[in-house]
């Protein structure tokens, strides 16, 4: 046999994930309502009901998540839900509702199908997040990755399962693998980095958790700010592993873990339809009677092939009986290739642990559609599947694998698939779904069936797997089990955990029987140790390194049967802190391979000490010279981490000693807050060396320079600030390091901004202890972020000193440029446009931030939320509405920071108490709607005009698409749709599709959804009914003798009753009008009795057309009435008069071994029979019908003649009898009635 391997890898979240995850961001997080900005429901499917629907979980910054279960994955996610929320301070009112898309109390909302959300975002995606358009007639934005997210990874504590997280008291979420990491579980978190105080994790059935402590019950949450604050990825790795606290870097640690991946292999067979012993009578074997496929092999693998064998009883039950041990043998071709193949299939692990294997995710189960091309492959013969693809359908598949029984822990295997499937274990049959199937299912549970299947704890046993794909259209395989189950060639390891860290991991090969490595010979050796060849990969090798017989790095030990290596990571030495590899080769053969992992934690060696305003450098020490403390530097700040000896940072320091060689040169205080810091403060200067340890540590010094105190005063900082609050900077601010001494003047101040250089006298300066303020007149105009250098020039004793240049910095609060107030209607929000003189920090933009100044009163007014960041100056903000209207022509300052006010730049300045006021414009936004109204001025029956009246003259370019719904129907009209009526009235053309199914609307309750272009809102209004109704089908029923005819009208909507009318009809020659009167009404349905035509001699033929007379007009319920005299016009049907129908036979009873029996059927009365037909059906008295035909017109009867022989000329048998009689008039359906043949033999 030759091996060919096709791969057919399952990706993990496609089927594996016991659930999947959908992060929505709140349409209403703008909202002025608490309630509903802060809470969000999901409803309209199964799972989070109908209503009031389920709430989702809320993450901060808006955004909502909800989990749904495995059960609604595996109904292909078809399904559905809406989004909704509350009007009003309560959510328990159905008609306060409003859904997404919606209007206030009804409209059907916007439906998001889960298929199409998960389809947008790629296959194999479980997890995603979607911004929903501001415009809902817009499709949301799907993201695999949301942006602005922060990235939170832990190496997994669980391997036999998966991580889950816990943010807070928020429901557990499940957290998805790294494909890139093998044993990397990540997070992307939306919320605010401030909830991020209190993590914690837990196992997928959350049973345990894993906490500040490790894994511990009891334990604290794990604070992820620290680091989260000012980086975008975590990456949380328990150190021990699994079970010790957590150490955390932004930086990837380098270790990895399992991939959740296994090889099993599968002999494959390639058969077709022409094996009629494979695909036989022709549905091929379908075991017992009642039994479907149960119970059509032998319940036991037998010697010499143990292959399933057919049951003996049922070599006369099926003809002729299938050969099923022969669907398991291969057989050559006359061009001396086989019809097998070897085929690798990759089972991967899923968040619950269980091992899974699924063709769904390829559209089928298909691994022969590459298997040698004819002529080469006789045998691979393709047809036609569900998805139109040509596919190779007929082949089995033979699967030995082998597990190591555990009683009391749940051992399952499940299996679906189709078609055939015996599954046996220790050589019993355990799974029997033989037969041609569609998604035959079982599970086998071994706790159940230990004593039927002979199985003992801790025992080896064969699991053996006999499958067949027998009859297009579809071949599925399912395999899901928690069971270790290995039959690959490949070499495998079991470790033993042997006392104080250290591993003993023994090296295993499965038994060959026979000379091939598909493994699917029947095992029945078992397994045995392996005699192997070690190579080690890592830091610390550049290439893969033989590790012979013996000890290597103090803690690796290669036993001298080359079968068993131990990991004693306590005794390692000379190995680098990371990841390492071991591969175990077959020293018998080369071809069989294996390998495990482990881990060298880092060892702390020395403590390493840098200074605050260098960057910590992760992989090696920091190489610091002499450091010079200048006469302007009074303090240092210090630094002190832990490395190992190859200089790997480890963690910060903890229990430091720092120590000064001079105390009166430098002292070292040592930080309250953070242990790893001390600050180094000058009391002289010299050169003095500081150092730092920890105990067991070497450790480590700087040695500084530092310049000696002067005795005159320094700069200590300095800020330019605008003394009018007019953002024109006019003083210079500056805190000295010391006050003037006696013999010690100012003389004057240089400072050089903007290119200039400015001296000014001491006299003109202010000088109050350590303060020294200095006005200056600016010559460069306004400036929100003032910078420069300045220095002091000091007369000491009669010699002048010149301080060090020290920068000064931006000390001009923000102030207003602009202030617009958007356009709205009289219950919205106020919002304004705000532009600042410079960027602020929009962290505490909302509040009692604003002054509102009108008729010169001043109020304070607060700004609820941000609603939209124009630029990094420019913000639209709401204002909380507090009864005060906020109107253009007044004007707008801001609260000074000295009275409470918290709005401040990036540098931290607050706002000035004289900031100017501006006066506010009005900024064109949503314009309210008074009116809006649809109309069919065609009067063809459908809806093709919406008209929109606004509070002002408005312009095309301010609008975006509408969304218009009537009856269920909802369509979306672009803005190239929309036209000017007038100044204050806006056109949108309906498209057809409006009509939907019936193909005419012209009344219903009809809601508009109006986005904006400039204003992220939409307005929604009712529109008003102004079409008028048209007339859909007609019909004139002809009445009998002496009888009048009858108008029967269906109209495109309800129409008020109408004793009389008048109705205009085209005929073939002549233009003609009937006159009417009212006889009943039901719905959309008239009917009236035609009492007259104008001429008197016209009669109204079928194929005329009739309209509804302008002067005689139907109107609908609205008081709309058809004038439009090129209505909607609708051919005539004509129904004949109705006449009663007679049926006989004879004879009755009738004995078919002597004659015929007769069926007649003929008119009550004398008619016109001319143009009609009729048939027969006879049924049996099971219900079957026997006998179907046309009847014979003779004279002006209709007859059946039956000779007692069925549709397939096989004679019935006696009993009753009932014949169904139909008449049709020119291919109309007319009356059917029925009687009873008695059947005598």
């Amino acid at each position: 046999m030759k091996k060919t391997v096709l791969l057919l890898i399952l990706l993990l979240s496609s089927v594996v994930s016991a659930e999947f995850t959908i992060h929505i961001l709140n349409p209403w997080a703008d909202d002025a309502q608490a309630h509903r900005r802060d809470s969000l429901r999901m409803l309209g499917n199964e799972h989070v009901g109908y209503y009031p629907g389920t709430l989702m979980h809320s993450e901060g910054n808006g955004w909502f998540y909800y989990v749904y279960p495995d059960s609604m994955k595996n109904s292909n996610r078809n399904f559905e839900f809406m989004l909704v929320t509350w009007i009003g301070d309560t959510s328990k009112s159905y008609n306060q509702r409003q859904l997404y898309g919606g209007v206030i109390g009804g409209g059907t909302g916007n439906k998001y199908y889960i298929d199409s959300l998960f389809k947008e975002a790629g296959p194999g995606v479980e997890e995603i997040w979607v911004e929903l358009n501001s415009n809902p007639s817009k499709k949301p934005v799907v993201r695999v990755t949301p942006e602005n997210s922060k990235v939170i990874n832990i190496f997994n504590p669980w391997p036999e399962n998966s991580s889950k997280l816990i943010i807070g008291e928020n429901a557990p979420v499940q957290m998805r693998t790294r494909d890139d990491l093998c044993g990397w579980y990540r997070y992307y978190f939306v919320g605010p980095v401030e909830s991020l105080d209190n993590v914690t994790f837990t196992d997928y059935f959350e049973k345990q958790k894993y906490t500040s402590s490790g894994l511990s019950s009891t334990g604290t949450g794990i604070d992820l700010q620290p680091i989260l604050k000012d980086e975008d990825t975590i990456y949380i790795l328990p150190r021990p592993f699994p079970g010790g606290p957590p150490s955390m870097t932004a930086i990837f640690p380098g270790r990895l873990g399992d991939c959740n991946t296994r090889k099993v292999s599968g002999l494959f067979r390639d058969w077709t339809l022409r094996d009629t012993n494979f695909f036989n009578n022709p549905m091929g074997a379908k075991g017992l009677p009642g039994h479907g496929g149960r119970n059509m092999v032998e319940p036991v693998l037998t010697a010499p092939d143990y292959k399933p064998k057919v049951k003996a009883n049922l070599h006369d039950t099926l003809k002729p009986p299938p050969d099923v041990a022969s669907w398991y043998k291969t057989i050559t071709f006359s061009n001396g290739l086989d019809n097998d193949t070897c085929i690798d299939l990759i089972m991967t692990k899923g968040y619950d642990g269980k091992w899974t294997y699924n063709s769904d995710t390829y559209g089928g189960f298909f691994p022969l559609d590459n298997f040698r091309a004819p002529p080469a492959n006789p045998n691979n013969v393709k047809y036609t599947d569900d998805y139109k693809k040509q596919r190779n359908f007929h082949f089995t598949m033979e699967m030995h694998m082998q597990f190591i029984y555990r009683e009391g822990t749940g051992l399952k295997f499940a299996f679906k698939g189709d078609d055939d499937v015996w599954i046996f274990v220790n050589n019993r049959l355990a799974i029997d779904l033989g037969g041609l199937n569609y998604y035959a299912v079982d599970t086998l549970v071994l706790d159940k069936r230990k004593k039927e299947l002979d199985l003992v704890d801790g025992e080896i046993y064969n699991m053996d797997i006999f499958y067949a794909e027998r009859n297009p259209t579809g071949s599925n395989l399912l395999i899901q089990t928690t069971m270790d189950l290995r039959n690959s060639s490949d070499l495998f390891y079991r470790d033993t955990p042997v006392g104080n860290g250290k591993i003993q991991y023994d090296i295993w090969e499965q038994k060959k029987t026979q000379a091939n490595d598909c493994g699917f010979t029947q095992i029945s050796d078992g397994e045995q140790l392996s005699v192997v060849d070690f190579f080690i990969e890592g830091p610390s090798f550049t290439t893969a390194t033989s590790l012979p017989v013996g000890t290597h790095n103090g803690g690796i030990i290669v036993d001298a049967g080359k079968s068993r290596v131990t990991i004693d990571s306590a005794k390692i030495t000379d190995l680098m802190p990371g990841d390492y590899r071991i591969t175990f080769i077959s020293s018998a053969d080369k071809d069989r391979s294996g390998y495990l992992t482990f881990s060298v934690p880092p060892t702390p060696d020395h403590v390493d000490l840098v200074p605050d305003t260098m960057k910590i450098d992760l992989n090696k020490d920091a190489i610091v010279g002499p450091l010079k403390l200048g006469v302007e530097q009074d303090s240092i700040l210090l630094y002190a981490v832990i490395r190992d000896r190859f200089g790997t940072y480890i963690e910060d320091g903890k229990n430091l000693v720092w120590q000064t060689s001079d105390s009166r040169i430098l002292s070292i205080n040592p930080s309250t807050s953070d242990k790893a810091k001390a600050m180094a403060v000058k009391n002289g200067g010299g050169d003095v060396w500081i150092i730092v340890s920890q105990a067991g540590l070497k450790a480590d010094s700087i040695l500084f320079n530092v310049d000696p105190k002067p005795v005159w005063p320094l700069i200590s900082s300095a800020k330019m600030t605008d003394s009018k609050g007019n953002v024109v900077p006019d003083l210079i601010d500056i805190v000295m390091s010391d006050t003037f001494k006696t013999g010690q003047t100012l003389t004057k101040v240089e400072f050089t901004y903007k290119g200039k250089t400015y001296e000014v006298p001491g006299t003109s300066c202010i000088i109050s202890g350590t303060s020294l303020k200095v006005p200056f007149t600016n010559e460069t105009g306004a400036d929100p972020k003032p910078s420069g250098r300045a220095t002091l020039v000091i007369d000491v004793r009669g010699i002048p000193q010149t301080t060090p240049s020290v920068l000064f910095t931006d000390g001009v609060g923000p102030a207003l440029k602009s202030a617009e107030v958007l356009e709205k209607d009289v219950t919205e929000l106020d919002i304004l446009y705000l532009t600042f003189t410079e960027p602020v920090d929009v962290t505490v933009l909302s509040g009692d931030n604003l002054v509102y100044v009108q008729d010169g009163t001043r109020y304070v007014i607060s700004i609820l939320k941000i609603n939209e960041i124009i630029n990094d100056s420019t913000y639209a903000v709401a204002i909380v509405p507090d009864g005060t209207t906020i109107v253009a022509g007044d004007s707008l300052a801001l609260s000074p920071g000295s009275q409470g006010g918290k709005i401040k730049d990036k540098a931290g300045n607050t706002v000035h108490d004289l900031n100017p006021s501006v006066v506010i414009t009005l900024r064109n936004g949503a314009a309210g709607i008074v009116d809006a109204w649809y109309s069919d001025d065609n009067a063809d029956g459908i809806i093709d005009n919406v008209f929109i009246k606004f509070k002002r003259p408005i312009d095309i370019d301010e609008l975006t698409s509408a969304t218009v719904e009537i009856n269920g129907i909802k369509v979306t009209i672009d803005q190239s749709k929309l036209s000017k009526a007038s100044d204050s009235v806006v056109a949108a053309a309906v498209p057809s599709s409006i009509a939907g199914p019936l193909s005419y609307v012209t009344g219903g309750t009809m809601y508009l959804l109006q986005g904006y272009a400039h204003a992220k809102l939409t307005r929604t209004v009712r529109v008003n009914d102004k079409a008028a109704p048209v007339i859909t089908t007609a019909k004139i029923q002809r009445g009998a003798e002496n009888e009048l005819d009858s108008l029967i009208l269906t109209f495109s909507e309800p129409t008020p009753k109408m004793t009389k009318g008048e109705f205009n009809i085209t005929g073939e020659s002549s233009d003609y009008t009937i006159n009417v009167t009212f006889l009943s009404q039901s719905g959309n349905k008239v009917i009236y009795r035609i009492d007259s035509t104008e001429p008197e001699a016209m009669v109204a033929l079928k194929g005329d057309s009739i309209w509804i007379k302008p002067e005689a007009p139907v109107g609908d319920t609205t008081g709309n009435n058809q004038t439009n005299p090129g209505n909607r016009r609708v051919a005539l049907d004509v129904i004949p008069p109705v006449s009663d129908w007679i049926a006989k036979v004879g004879p009755n009873p009738v004995d078919f071994s002597v004659g015929t029996v007769t069926v007649k059927y003929m008119p009550k009365r004398a008619i016109d029979v001319k143009g009609f037909t009729a048939t027969v059906m006879i049924i049996d008295p099971m219900g079957n019908v026997v006998k179907r035909g046309d009847m014979v017109l003779n004279s002006r009867e209709f007859e059946f003649v039956w000779d007692g022989h069925s549709t397939n000329g096989r004679k019935v048998g006696a009993g009753t009898y009932k014949a169904f009689m139909t008449v049709y008039d020119n291919g109309a359906k007319g009356k059917t009635s029925t009687l009873n043949i008695g059947v005598k033999r």
